[in-house]
C-alpha cells in the first residue's frame, strides 16, 4: 500500500501481511491404513484433491500434517509430499497426474508418535485460492514391516487413487498414467 499525503512530498510505503493460520480439512475419525502411510508393503503412491471451497483463501502452505492413528512399522525412506492446482473435482477416470508437481517435502521420515504429525516444508506451495488442490504423498521401501493409519474423511466421490507394491513397478514418482492401475477411494486424508 503507498500513501502519499496531500501537503507533503513524500511517499511512504508501508507492507500489509495476513496471516492465515491454520486450516483443517476432514472431521472424520475412522481410521485408514491403505493410504498415505502403509508400509505392509514397499513402495506407496495417493494422490487427493482437496476443493477450493475447504480451504478458502489463497495463501502460502509452509507445513502439512496427517493425523496419524497407527505408527507406521518402519521409515518411510524418500517420502515425498507434492503439491499443484487442478481443475479436477474428483477422479472421474483415475489416472496418476505425472506433470506439473511442486515438491514441498522429501526426506527419510521415521513417524513415532500417533496424533498430528507435521512436515515442515523445504519449498512452500502458493495456493491460488481458486483452483481445487491435489497433493501426491509416495514413499519407496525395499521391504515391508506394518501398516501405519491415518484418520480420514468420508466426502462422498472419488477424491482419492492410491496403490501399493513390493516394488512391482519401480519408483512411485515416476508412475504415470494408468500404470501401475490405481485403487480408487471416497474418503480423503484429514489434514
Amino acid at each position: 500500500i503507498t500513501v502519499t499525503a496531500p501537503e507533503a512530498s513524500n511517499t511512504v510505503t508501508v507492507s500489509v501481511s495476513l496471516s492465515v493460520g491454520e486450516i483443517t480439512i476432514g472431521t472424520g475419525t475412522t481410521s485408514n491404513n491403505s493410504f498415505p502411510i502403509n508400509t505392509n508393503w514397499h513402495d506407496e503412491r495417493t494422490q487427493v484433491i482437496y476443493l477450493a471451497s475447504e480451504i478458502g483463501v489463497p495463501f502460502t502452505i509452509n507445513r502439512l500434517r496427517l493425523y496419524v492413528t497407527t505408527v507406521p512399522g518402519q521409515r518411510l525412506n524418500n517420502w515425498t509430499i507434492r503439491m499443484k492446482h487442478t481443475n479436477l473435482n474428483s477422479f472421474e477416470d483415475p489416472a496418476w497426474e505425472s506433470t506439473g508437481w511442486t515438491v514441498c517435502y522429501q526426506a527419510n521420515r521415521t513417524i513415532s508418535t500417533t496424533g498430528w504429525v507435521t512436515f515442515d516444508f523445504t519449498t512452500p506451495f502458493a495456493y491460488n485460492g481458486t483452483s481445487n488442490l491435489m497433493i501426491d504423498f509416495s514413499f519407496n521401501n525395499s521391504f515391508y514391516t506394518t501398516a501405519g493409519a491415518c484418520r480420514v474423511t468420508n466426502v462422498g466421490s472419488v477424491r482419492t487413487i492410491y496403490y501399493y507394491t513390493d516394488s512391482g513397478y519401480g519408483n512411485p514418482l515416476l508412475w504415470t498414467g494408468y500404470t501401475p492401475p490405481p485403487n480408487s477411494a471416497t474418503t480423503i486424508p484429514n489434514i
